[in-house]
């Protein structure tokens, strides 16, 4: 009877293993974010919208011959920039879009990347997160059981 219990505990461990192996391959198997990249030359002392999608992650990225002015980013948004390169991430409920200034007496050309995960890709990470815990726990699980008598 004990013999049985055991062998219960150590398949239901295994069992853990194999359900933390699926939701690893699950989350990986397919990208995460949709890129969305383009060049554009802004006259000077002129704007230029970029459109990000509702529901998602977003990261926009801005590379530029001379230094920008950005605006109309949401609330929450971070950024990182050295006045050539523009890094943005939030999180967007609604779509929307970012207005690039160009704010020089000359023309600037701007290369941007748009980069988005919806919510339905964000499951994934934590998908991703449950089957490591999952691995973790089982693993555990079989080296408790193998080490007890």
């Amino acid at each position: 009877m004990v013999k049985m219990r055991r062998k219960a505990k150590m398949l239901s461990s295994i069992a853990l293993i194999a359900i933390g192996v699926a939701l690893i391959a699950f989350s990986v198997s397919s990208s995460s974010f949709t890129s969305i990249s383009n060049e554009v030359n802004v006259p000077a002392n002129s704007s230029f919208p970029i459109k990000y999608p509702s529901d998602s992650q977003v990261i926009i990225s801005l590379n530029s011959t001379t230094p920008l002015s950005v605006s109309m980013l949401p609330p929450g948004a971070t950024s990182e920039n050295d006045s050539i390169v523009y890094v943005y991430c939030f999180i967007s409920s609604s779509g929307g879009e970012i207005l690039v200034h160009n704010i020089n007496n000359a023309s600037s050309t701007i290369y941007y990347d748009v980069q988005y995960a919806h919510s339905s890709t964000v499951g994934k990470e934590y998908s991703f997160v449950a089957g490591i815990v999952c691995l973790g726990f089982g693993v555990l699980a079989v080296i408790f059981f193998l080490t007890r008598r």
